[in-house]
């Protein structure tokens, strides 16, 4: 069990309100996925709930997808970077090649550069944002060496 000074010291750090936050962004869009199926079954469209529940399953199933980085301070960089680009109508998805060698990046140094160059590309790719209707998917895609990330707009499919 974590000692108490620990969680005291993690409870009052920087950047805990953003986490909060995203805790907060989660769990409304949980409620609105439970609403949504109780929706369908009550109106007998158990058909359309077991089709919506698949939806959301896959999305979860894509957003995991940042996880196969393999180190740990740049996942929640793009984790937080990821709550902030869903207020400009912005999904960030992480792609990671089989080839990508997470050991490469796990110093303190080395994971402040990768969080950095990954920032930098979001950043550069918002500026020639496509529709900036809604809906649009930024994709960084993390191959490795040489080149080591590729980013790149997708359409949405809805």
């Amino acid at each position: 069990m974590e000692a108490k000074e620990a969680i005291l010291e993690r409870s009052f750090s920087p950047g805990t309100e953003a986490w909060i936050e995203l805790w907060r962004h989660l769990r409304h869009d949980f409620v609105n996925h439970i609403q949504t199926i109780m929706g369908y079954v009550q109106i007998n469209r158990q058909d359309r709930a077991v089709e919506y529940m698949k939806e959301v399953a896959a999305g979860l199933q894509a957003a995991g997808g940042i996880l196969a980085l393999g180190v740990m301070p740049v996942i929640a960089c793009l984790i937080l970077k990821a709550q902030e680009l869903r207020q400009i109508s912005v999904e960030l998805q992480v792609r990671v090649s089989p080839q990508w060698n997470p050991s490469l990046w796990q110093g303190d140094r080395q994971a402040r550069q990768l969080a950095e160059e990954a920032l930098e590309a979001i950043d550069s790719m918002l500026t020639g944002r496509p529709g900036q209707d809604g809906g649009d998917i930024l994709v960084l895609y993390f191959r490795g060496q040489p080149q080591l990330m590729d980013a790149y707009w997708q359409n949405s499919p809805k």
